[in-house]
């Protein structure tokens, strides 16, 4: 079992390996009182910053809507999303992201952790086997033939790591 902060050094390599072109990735994990998520950027802008920092959770942002349906969203075209969210704008027009998905981190089946957030500078065009594969990430475990076979993430009580 690895430590958070070496389960998140740990994860950009591995994102590279499962979306080749991600060039932005974050876990905003819940914090004891479930209101703010502490925000880690582990590879892209921010990512050389201090390893986190902390977001409320409020209605108008996307990391609020997947925190509250525990589904992921996939937008393809950043400018052509209807949604007003202001962090989609952010990643749009801060970060220079195209294309961005958001994940439901889900523990013991149930339980919301976070949001893991992936960003493209190209526009990506999810294909079905992304979004399961996606799902499977934010779920405990991924593998196929574009990514890396066999990546998985375990987040227990006791701690955070991949294993391969």
């Amino acid at each position: 079992m690895y430590s958070l902060e070496e389960f998140i050094r740990g994860a950009a390599a591995a994102m590279k390996g499962i979306f080749p072109g991600v060039a932005h990735a974050s876990f905003c994990l819940l914090n004891s009182t479930r209101n703010c998520v502490n925000m880690y950027t582990f590879l892209g802008d921010g990512s050389r910053k201090p390893p986190r920092i902390n977001v409320a959770v409020a209605p108008g942002t996307l990391i609020y809507h997947v925190l509250h349906n525990c589904q992921p969203v996939f937008i393809s075209n950043v400018a052509a999303f209807p949604g007003p969210y202001a962090d989609v704008q952010f990643m749009r027009f801060v970060l220079s992201l195209r294309s961005v998905a958001c994940l439901p981190l889900v523990v013991a089946g149930s339980r919301v952790l976070g949001v893991l957030r992936l960003g493209f500078e190209e526009q990506w065009n999810w294909t079905e086997q992304e979004k399961v594969r996606s799902r499977g990430v934010g779920r405990g475990g991924v593998g196929g033939k574009r990514g890396r076979a066999g990546v998985s993430m375990r987040i227990t009580e006791g701690g955070v790591g991949w294993g391969w």
